[in-house]
């Protein structure tokens, strides 16, 4: 949700006052400024001491906040730092005083300004590191209204849960979202026509460990399909065609629609499957070949990690 919170950026209200004009009893009011492209909500701060006359001062004093845990006042010091002078370090120690105050859309902006700075100077490695960094606390949010007409080409009976034209809406469904005997989504999830859910190939023989039989069972019963998330779930070269096909046979044998998306983000290097590009490749075309034996009908989905 980039633009629905803004950032108070805090300038003084007229020139700057004298030292002897900062007496405690009557302590200066500070008002927001907007710098350009930059809104802003209403606020003051009452300071009671001394105000700095430079961005370093302004720093310093929020340095000064932070150390004795009034996030606050610290956030608003490294503000109006930034205000004077709009550099990266300014703009990334307010962004770090906005989280402290659990302020994520005041943070995002000010990593943003600061990530920008960073690549004005010609540091893209670093602003990548930031923004990569701070990633957790910037969500974007798009609402989208979907619906379905009946067009000249479409089919004359569709299933419970196919839509006329355009997509499948599914959800993701763990352990909680199967109940029952026979096994049953909850009320919750039986108007989404694909059910999500991760898997992980195994050497045991257990068939309730090679494949989830009863999570199959339930989105048959409501009339959609299945969507896995198949992770290794172990080294790459250990994974055996009889592994594959014995997991190929009990997905088959279920009788559900199945869109299976093997090993994906193979670009994370938190992942171990991808830490042998050659590897990787040879595993999934194997997976490919020995499991469309099986289940021609299946499709297959990719997701890679997004790159920024």
């Amino acid at each position: 949700m980039r633009a629905a919170l803004p950032l108070v950026l805090l300038t003084l209200a007229g020139t700057l006052p004298s030292a002897t004009s900062l007496a405690p009893e009557n302590p200066p009011t500070f008002t927001p400024a907007l710098p350009v492209g930059v809104a802003a909500t209403r606020a003051t701060l009452t300071w009671t001491g001394p105000q700095p006359r430079s961005a370093d001062g302004w720093y310093a004093l929020g340095r000064q906040a932070t150390r004795s845990g009034d996030h606050v006042r610290a956030a608003q010091a490294f503000l109006q730092a930034a205000a004077l002078n709009p550099s990266a370090a300014n703009w990334r120690a307010a962004g770090d005083a906005q989280v402290k105050l659990g302020d994520y859309e005041a943070a995002t902006r000010a990593y943003g300004q600061a990530a920008a700075r960073y690549r004005a100077r010609g540091d893209d490695i670093t602003a990548r590191a930031l923004e990569h960094q701070t990633a957790p606390y910037r969500q974007v949010l798009r609402t989208m209204l979907l619906t379905t007409r009946q067009t000249p080409d479409a089919p004359a009976r569709l299933a419970r849960l196919e839509p006329a034209r355009g997509i499948l809406l599914g959800a993701y469904v763990d352990a909680s979202g199967v109940s029952g005997t026979p096994p049953a989504l909850t009320p919750a999830l039986r108007d989404f026509a694909v059910a999500f859910r991760y898997w992980q190939f195994t050497a045991s023989t257990d068939p309730v460990k090679v494949f989830p039989g009863r999570f199959a069972q339930a989105v048959k019963a409501n009339g959609g399909a299945l969507h896995l998330a198949l992770e290794p779930g172990m080294p790459l070269s250990s994974i055996s065609d009889a592994i594959i096909l014995r997991f190929a046979r009990a997905a088959q044998g279920s009788g559900v629609p199945i869109f299976l998306r093997f090993a994906s983000e193979m670009n994370d290097s938190q992942n171990a499957w991808s830490r042998d590009p050659a590897l990787y490749r040879t595993t999934f075309a194997r997976v490919a070949r020995l499991v469309r034996a099986q289940a021609p009908t299946w499709r297959w989905s990719g997701c890679p990690c997004p790159v920024t």
